[in-house]
Order: structure tokens, then sequence, then C-alpha cells
């Protein structure tokens, strides 16, 4: 190695020593950067008012703290370098590197050395030295030092890097606080002794201050961050606030309201007080007084309201007048309102210093006051502005809620109005105005009724009945009517409601309505029949089951749970019963009015009512009162017993049902053939019609294809009827339907041929009916043919039906009573024998025969009771108990139990029973003599009912001729066809008037028919117009009213077939012949009727009756 090699290595540890220097000064630096860049830092997050005032030690003792901390980095730093001298580092180095103590110091003081020494051995030792220091590395030299060395100085970099860092954010985050903070370290002395601030000054601005008006004060107070204001008024002590000063060392105040003089000065946190300034108020132009005067409108009363100051925003009405009146301060010279939402103003009369004036305001505003005084003032302050919001007056809402639909009615006395009226400022009226519209298209004049005043309430709700009796609808008429609602404003005027309709529906409408409704009461006693049954079979099982259940508690809850369950199923029928004969009820109401009704319809309904009062007094209450108190009494026996009674009842009652469902489905079936019947006839009369028009329009074809279709529909009613025919057992009536069924449809084909035949014609229909091709006035001739054939039959199954009907219920009538009487005399002739005491086994089975021979007296009374409610329902309950009664006697007979004696009374009794069933039934027979053979007034009524529904199909045709003749179309074959119409119905009011007892009639009939006459001739000599029309109105109500009249007429022989039969009485003048002969067959003695009972002796009598009137008397 060469000497230059040796001094390089071994400058190699005098190079280490300076860089470990190096790095120990260069931590100390970072460490002292780190601790003054952290010193604002944490000055600058400290609370200002800690340190960023007058007299604050905090910076200062911050910046002694950091001085005191360098100069412990100084020392120590220092220290460290002291210790890093190559002399102090050689023994490590050369233990580091494996040599000898002592061996690396001596090469390096060798190397510096100029002894006398011998040099060879002095290079060889540096050489040696060299090149162990060779083999190492840098880091190998000084392992602990170097590593502690780095440790040192990442710790230190580190440390200044994150207190640069901090001193970014804070100065990011806090800007004004992290400069103040550099300040304060930087001239931290400032703060701990500051210099006195300078004096504070006080100034006014604004000068004068009006009176009342705060006084600004200028405010100079430099080196101060707050100071405290303060004014004195006179007489008053002193009150202060608070005023942060700017940078600029300026602020502005502002003290409480100067009303007298006042002092103001300003105080700062040290106590120092400014000058002292004196404020004077001057006074400016005010409204000392000011009202405002609201009038309403003369409409609502023209009340005032009146407020002072302060004024509130004022909501006025519409047409409200306003008065302002005011008092100044000082004279006035003009004196204003002004709308700062328009370009308007009120001019204020002034007289002095007062001022006033009115105006209407028309729309919401502000309107402020524009007050000048006559000289000068030191200022103004005006009254606030005047806040107005106009409510406008709408119009009154008013609608009809109940109904509130157009309705459809039969013969209701009046109409239920339920009327909600509102106003936003209160109703004055509700008024109801009402029009009548007739069929033929006549409008009466508006009429107008008050319905209720209000005191200016801003809802009413008015209940109200409209009678509907006054205006006289008939069918085919329209009732019109509306509410007018009224709030006295005459600007708004007044609101009406919408305009609704009541219809009467016409007459056949109303007997479709009726078929309907018989139908749907047909099928509610079915259903009824159904619900009976099913309470007889669950009660009897019930009954059964609570017998057969043990003494536990499972057995007496299994039994009480059924028991229920037949309680809540007797209520059900109980409802049911009630609803239908409350149905029936309705309708029949609703038929006593109705023109559309039937005679015969009237007189069935009457029945059925009659016979479902009876159901209802069945005794099923009374059973079902006993089962609801033996339920609630827990008593088992009671219950069983409860349930046994209610099931006999229930049995009575099922069979009752039955009947009355029986004979409600027949009168339904009456009622839909009597229907089928009317729509056939009218449907002929209008083909008539058309098939006899000359000259026809274009119409005619879509008239026969309207028809043709009506025929098609018609068609389908009549299979229903007849399938329900069918269902009745009627096969005459059935096969009369079926008939007319096909008449019809054959009537359809020849109408579509007929309009087919007209179409196919160059000139159209009038070309086809008068040209040479008649095909098409022929086929509608067949067609009106086939209809009068489809008449005649429905006509004859009418006849048909009845006819069967009466039969089969006087047959079945008849064999009854007389089975009855042979069953009585049987009975009394076993009672006679009953009183010996021998045989009593062979009686008991002759009372069981004759308990069988009364089983079917039973069967025969329910066949008959199905086809008539003529029966008396009182002969069905005889004739159970006398039934019930044979079997007690008949068991009383076998098991040899009572004595002869009772058991003979006992038969006597039956005897008795069995003696009335036979009465009885014999009046039914005789009730329904009488209504077979009437008095002629179902007749006569249904011949009106007839004729007003022609006239009042002949009015609507008119009316609908009246209004094309009046838009200048002459219609002559019309008028012609319509008089001829009227004519018919005059020769039919002739022939009716010509019948025995017509006169007795009411409406007399031939003064009707003179007047269709009269009202004919009119319209062949004088056409159509209005007085005629308003003539044939009359006549159709008449025609109403004579038939709702004879309707209420009481039947003379009605009323007295249930007693006796009536007998004509002789008058004046000379007797009937054979009358003084006495009898054919005279009546037995009074000997001899004193031995029966009065059940014998009135059947006796009435057998006499009988055969002495279908006798002729003795020559």
């Amino acid at each position: 190695m060469t000497r230059v090699d040796a001094e390089r290595q071994l400058g190699r540890v005098d190079g280490l020593a300076k860089r470990l220097r190096g790095r120990t000064i260069l931590a100390g630096v970072a460490v002292g950067s780190a601790l003054v860049m952290i010193a604002p830092v944490v000055l600058a997050w400290l609370p200002e008012v800690w340190w960023d005032r007058p007299g604050s030690l905090v910076p200062l003792t911050l910046v002694v703290s950091l001085i005191l901390a360098q100069s412990v980095l100084v020392v120590r730093a220092r220290r460290a370098t002291c210790a890093l001298r190559v002399t102090d580092l050689a023994e490590e180095t050369g233990r580091a590197i494996g040599l000898r103590d002592g061996q690396l110091s001596g090469a390096l003081e060798l190397a510096g050395s100029t002894g006398t020494g011998s040099m060879e051995l002095a290079e060889l030792q540096r050489a040696r030295v060299a090149a162990a220091l060779e083999r190492v590395s840098d880091a190998q030299l000084l392992p602990a030092r170097t590593a502690q060395a780095r440790r040192r100085i990442t710790l230190s970099l580190g440390s200044a890097a994150t207190a640069l860092l901090a001193l970014w954010l804070t100065a990011g985050l806090r800007p004004a606080e992290s400069r103040a903070a550099a300040g304060a370290i930087a001239r931290p002395w400032v703060y701990a002794f500051p210099p006195p601030p300078p004096p504070m000054r006080i100034d006014v601005l604004d000068e004068p201050v009006l009176r009342g008006d705060p006084a600004r004060l200028r405010i100079r107070a430099t080196g101060r961050a707050v100071v405290s204001l303060h004014w004195q008024p006179e007489g008053e002590a002193d009150r202060s606030a608070g005023i942060p000063v700017g940078e600029d060392g300026t602020a502005e105040g502002r003290t409480g309201p100067v009303r007298v003089n006042t002092l103001a000065w300003v105080e700062d946190e040290s106590g120092r007080r400014s000058d002292t300034v004196r404020v004077n108020p001057a006074d400016p132009l005010l409204a000392k007084e000011l009202i405002v005067i609201s009038r309403l409108p003369r409409w609502r009363g023209g009340a005032e309201d009146t407020v002072q100051t302060p004024i509130p925003p004022l909501t006025i009405e519409s047409g409200t007048v306003i008065r302002v009146e005011g008092r100044a301060n000082h004279p006035l010279s003009v004196a204003e309102l002004v709308s700062e939402t328009a370009d308007t103003a009120v001019d204020l009369s002034v007289s002095g210093a007062r001022f006033g004036g009115e105006f209407t305001p028309e729309s919401d505003g502000v309107w402020r006051f524009d007050l000048r005084p006559r000289g000068q003032v030191p200022g103004l302050r005006l009254p606030a502005p005047l806040e107005l919001t106009i409510l406008h007056d709408s119009p009154p809402r008013v609608r009809v809620v109940r109904p509130g639909r157009d309705v459809e009615i039969a013969a209701d006395p009046a109409l239920q109005l339920v009327i909600d009226a509102s106003d936003d400022v209160g109703l004055e009226s509700l008024h109801l105005v009402t029009w009548k519209a007739t069929a033929s298209g006549i409008r009466s004049d508006p009429r107008s009724e008050r319905l209720a005043e209000s005191d200016g309430e801003l809802r009413r709700v008015v209940r109200a009945d409209l009678p509907l009796a006054p205006f006289a609808l008939a069918p085919g008429d329209t009732l019109l009517y509306r509410v007018v609602a009224r709030d006295g404003n005459p600007a708004t005027g007044a609101s009406t409601s919408r305009t609704w309709r009541v219809t009467v529906p016409s007459i056949a409408e109303l007997r479709r309505t009726a078929t309907e409704r018989t139908g749907e009461l047909a099928a509610d006693a079915q259903v009824l029949a159904d619900q009976v049954s099913e309470l007889r079979r669950d009660a009897a099982e019930a009954a059964a089951g609570s017998s057969r259940a043990g003494a536990g508690e499972s057995g007496r809850f299994e039994g009480t749970e059924a028991a229920r369950a037949v309680e809540q199923q007797s209520r059900d029928v109980e409802q049911r019963m009630e609803e239908l004969e409350r149905d029936l009820a309705e309708l029949q109401a609703g038929l006593d009015t109705s023109p559309a009704a039937e005679p015969a319809l009237r007189r069935r309904l009457e029945e059925l009512g009659d016979l479902m009062r009876e159901l209802r007094e069945s005794g099923l209450a009374e059973r079902l009162r006993a089962l609801e108190e033996a339920l609630r009494q827990i008593d088992p026996a009671a219950t069983r017993d409860a349930l046994e009674q209610l099931s006999r009842s229930a049995a009575d009652l099922e069979r009752q049902v039955d009947e009355a469902a029986d004979l409600m489905e027949r009168v339904a079936t009456e009622q839909a053939l009597r229907d089928a019947a009317t729509q056939v006839s009218d449907l002929a009369e209008r083909q008539a019609r058309a098939a006899a028009s000359p000259e026809q329009e274009d119409a005619w074809a879509a008239e026969e294809l309207e028809l043709a279709e009506a025929a098609d529909e018609l068609s389908r009613r009549l299979a229903e009827v007849e399938e329900r025919l069918e269902m009745q057992g009627a096969d005459a009536a059935s096969d009369s339907v079926s008939g007319a069924d096909a008449a019809i449809r054959q009537a359809s084909d020849r109408m579509r041929e007929a309009a087919d035949a007209a179409r196919s014609q160059p000139g159209g229909p009038s070309a086809a009916r008068g040209g040479g091709d008649r095909n098409a006035q022929r086929a509608a001739e067949q067609a009106a043919a086939s209809l009068e054939e489809a008449a005649r039959s429905m006509e004859d199954a009418s006849e048909s039906l009845g006819a069967d009907w009466r039969g089969e219920a006087v047959e079945a009538l008849d064999r009854a009573g007389r089975q009855s009487l042979d069953l009585a005399r049987e009975q009394a002739a076993l009672s006679e024998q009953m009183q010996a005491a021998t045989g009593r086994r062979e009686l008991a089975a002759r009372q069981d025969a004759i308990a069988r021979g009364l089983d079917e007296v039973l069967e025969r009374l329910s066949e008959a009771s199905r086809k008539t409610a003529l029966v008396d329902r009182r002969v069905g309950p005889t004739a159970s108990r006398a039934r019930t009664r044979m079997e007690e006697l008949s068991r009383a007979l076998s098991e040899s139990t009572g004595t002869p004696a009772a058991a003979s009374a006992a038969g006597k009794e039956l005897a008795e029973e069995l003696n009335e069933l036979a009465g009885r039934l014999h009046a039914s027979r005789r009730a329904m003599e009488a209504a077979e053979s009437g008095t002629g007034m179902d007749e006569a009524l249904e011949q009106l009912a007839s004729m007003s529904e022609a006239q009042a199909g002949l009015n609507r045709d008119a009316g609908g001729l009246m209004m094309l003749a009046g838009s200048g179309s002459p219609l002559p074959a019309g008028v012609e066809d319509i008089a001829a119409r009227q004519q018919r119905i005059a020769d039919q009011l002739e022939a009716l008037s010509k019948e025995p007892g017509a006169s007795e009639l009411p409406g007399r009939p031939g003064l009707l028919a003179e007047e269709a006459d009269e009202i004919a001739a009119s319209l062949r000599d004088n056409g159509i117009d209005r007085r005629t029309i308003e003539r044939q109105e009359r006549l159709f109500r008449q025609l109403l009213d004579a038939g709702r009249t004879l309707e209420r007429e009481p039947d003379p022989e009605r009323r007295e077939s249930t007693t006796a039969i009536a007998r004509p009485v002789a008058g004046p003048g000379e007797l009937p012949e054979g009358v003084l002969d006495g009898p054919r067959f005279p009546y037995p003695d009074e000997r001899s009727l004193g031995e029966l009972s009065p059940t014998e002796r009135r059947l006796i009598l009435d057998y006499f009756d009988r055969l002495n009137r279908v006798v002729s008397p003795r020559p």
C-alpha cells in the first residue's frame, strides 16, 4: 500500500467524525426550527382572550420559553460535537476493525508527526492500520454512533416537518389568528407592556335628533376592542350598551329613543371615560291622533267599525267605505293617501292641523300617508301605511243534497229535500222554483216559494218537503225544480242549484214495475219457506238431542248451543216475515193511487196482506220468547219443552208459508200474464195504426223495424210467462200463450218484410205505399192481423187461467167441506159409544180412522190454500188442533186411561170442532162464489185504466205534432189520425156510460164521452193548438181520477160475502111474484134447531138459503 493510499484510509476516520458532528448540528437546528414554528401555532389555537389583549404575558412567556429551549439545544449540541473528536473516536474505531488499543490512535498521531524516529517503522504501522481500515466500510467503523446519529437526524427532521405542516394548516384554517400570533411572537413586549391608548372621542351624527328617535353617535376609541356607550336622559338613571370597535379604532352606536335632553359618553374596559355630549331632541311633524272608520255596504246594514293608532292591517268586505280622521302637531298644507300598488291617491281635507277623508277601495293594497307641513319643521314622522285586504263577495253556493239526483216516483205524497247553502258573507234567503212539463210537451209557468230566511248565516242546511199533489202529476209528466240562494248583494246576484227532475213513470212502466215487484215478492216468499222448513228440522233435532243428552257438562253445553242456534234461526225467520210483510205493504201503497194496477192484482195483494198478518200472528214469537227465557234460566227441561213447542209451531208455520209462497207465485204469474197481455194489445194497436196510415213518410220503414224489435222482446217475455204457467200446471193458459208467441214471431217477420219492401222502392216508402207495388202495405196488414190474433190468445189465456184456478179451489173446498161434515157425524156417533166402558180398543181404532180422514181434509185445505187466499185462515189451525186432540183421545182409549165420560166429552168437543171446520169451509166457498160473480166494478176500472193509458199516448203524439206544426210543417194526415183515436176513446166512454149502473160510476162516463167527442171534433175542424192540448190533458186527468175513485169505492158484494149473502129488497110498488107464498123448501122450526149446536144450526140455515136461492118458488 502506498503512502497516499494509507493517508486516504486514515483520513476516513477524520471524515467520519466530521460527518457525525454535522449531523448532530443539523438535528439541533431542525429541533430549534420546529420549536420556533410551533410557537405561533400554539398561540393561534389558544383563546384570544388569553393572549390577544394589552397586558397579556402569554406571548412573552411563550417567547421566553422558546429562547430557553433553544439555549438548551445549543448547549447539548455543543457537548455532542465535542464528544465526536477523532482522538475520542480512534479507540472505538480500532476495536470495531479488530486493532489493538492504541494502534489506530498511534497511526493517526504518526500521520501528523515530524519526529526523527524511524520513518520506516511508522510507515509500516500506518500501512497496517490502513490495510485494516480498507477491509471495512464506513458504516462498520462506528456502527453504534452512526445508527444513533441516523435516528437523531430522522427524528429532528420529522419534528421540523410536522411543525411546518401544523403551521401551514393553522395559517389556512385561522389566518387572522395566525397573523396575530406571529405578531405576538415577534413583539411579545408590546402585549405584555402596551403603551397607554389615546383619549376617546364621541360626536352626534344627523343633528338635529327628532324627538322619539334614537341618537346616532360616532365613537373614536383607538387601541380599544370594545367600549361601553352610556346615555342618561334628564331625571333618569343612565343606560349602557357594549359597542365593538373596528380595527381603525372607530365605532357607531345608538342610544334609546330620545324624548328629553340626554347626556352621552363612552368608557373603555380600564374605566377611562370620554368627554360628554348633550343631545337636545327636536319635534318632527307627526300625527298625534289617527282613527280609521270602516263602514259596511248598505245591503249589509251599514255597520261601522273604528280602530285607533296603531292601525293594524284591515280585512274588509267589498264595497266597504274607509274614512280616515287625524290631527298633526303642526299645521298642514297637504294631506294625501297614496297607493303603493297603483298610481292613485286620495286627497284628504285639511283644516289647520286636522285632516280627514273617505274612499272605497276596490282592490288589496298598501296606502301610505303623505303629510306636508305649512312651515319648516325639523323632520317628518309619518303614520304607518294603511294595509287593506278586500274580501270580494262571491255568489252563494247552493246544492240539493237529498235526493241529489233525478228521481222517479209513482204515488209519493211529497219529495223530501235537504238543501245545503253557504255564502262567504252571509245568506239572505232561499227560494224553491218549480215548474211542470207534461208528457205532451206543455210547460207550466215557474213558481217560486220561499224556503227560509236567514239572518246572515254563513251556512244554512234546510230540510223541506216538496208536496206533489198540487202539481197533479200524471204518468209521463215531469216536475222540475231548483233552489235559488241570495245574499243580499245586488252586484253578485242570485245563485241557483242544478235543475233536478221528478219523473212520473208512464202507465206501461208502472205496470212493468208492479210485475217485477210481484215476482220479487214471490221469490222472497220461497226463501222464507225454505227458512221455515230448515227451522222446523233443526228445532226437532235440537229437541231430540236435548232429550238424549246426558247430565254431563259436555252434553248440556252441546244442547244449549243447538238451542241457541235454533233461537237465532227463529229470529231470522221473524225478521224475514216482517220484511216480506213490509215489502208487500209498500207495493200495496204504491198501487193505491197508481192508474196502472189491475183490480185483480190489488185484490190479490190485499188477500196476501191478510195472509201475512196471520203468519206473523202464528205464535212463533211466543214460542221464541219461551225458548229465550229457558236459555236465560239455564233450565234444560224448560229448554227441551220450548224446543218441542217451537218445532210444532214451525211445522204449522211451514205449511202456511208453503201455501203463501205458492199463492204468491200464482199472483206473480197472473200479473206477468196480464202485463204481457197488455203489451201485446198495445203493440197490436201501434201496428194497426202504422198499417192504416196513408202517405207514409220516410220514417215509416224505421218505425216498422222498431216495432219488429219490440215484438222480438215481447216474444222473449212470453216465453218466460209460458214457462211459469207450465210450472203452475196451467196447460190451457200455457198453450194460449204459446199460440200468441207464435203469432208475434210471425208478425215480427212481416214487419221486417214491410220495412225491406218499403226501402227497396226507388221513391222510398211513399212510393211503395202509393205506387203499384203494395207488398209493404200487405206485409204490414198481415203483421197487424197476427198481433190481433196474439192479443185474442192472451185474453183466452187470462180467462182460462182464472177459471181453472177458481175451479180447482172450489172443487177442493167442496170435497173438504163434505168430508168434514161426514167426519163430524162419525165423531158424534163415536162419542155416544164412548160412554160405555167396554170395547175401548175398537173405539181407538175407529178414532184413528177418523184422524186419517182429517189428514185427508188437511191435504185438501192445503191444496185449496195454495190456489186462493179466500180460504178462511182459521181452518188450518182448527183442523191441526182437532188432529192433535184426536191423537190424545186415541192414546187414552188404547191405554184405557181416563173415564168413559171424559172420553165421550172429548169426542163431542171434537165433533163440534169438525162442524165448525165444515162451517168455515162452507163460508170460504161462498166467498169464492161472490168473488167470482163480482159487481162489474173491476171491469169498469179496467176499462177506465185502458182508456187513460190510450189518452196518455194520444196526448204525447199530439204534443209532438203541435211542435212540428209550430215549425211550419203541416201534418194533416197526422192530425186526422189523432182525431180518429180521440173519437175511439169517446165511443168507448159512451159505451161505458150505457152499461147498467153507469150513473153511479165516479167521473160520469157520459160527461167524459161528451168532452172527448168535442175534442175530436175540434181536432178535425181546427187542427192542433195549445188549447186542444190542454183539454186533452184535463181529460186524461179526469180519467185517472175516475179510476182511482172507483178503486177506493167499497164493494158491497165483497164486504158482505164473508158473512151473509145479500138478498134483494123490493121497493115500493108491486111485490115480486111468489114472495107471499114463502120458500119452496121451508126452513126447520125453532124446536128442531134448538137441539143442534150453534155451528150445526148455521150450516143447516146456510144450506136452506142456497137451496131456495137456486130453485124457483112454487107456482
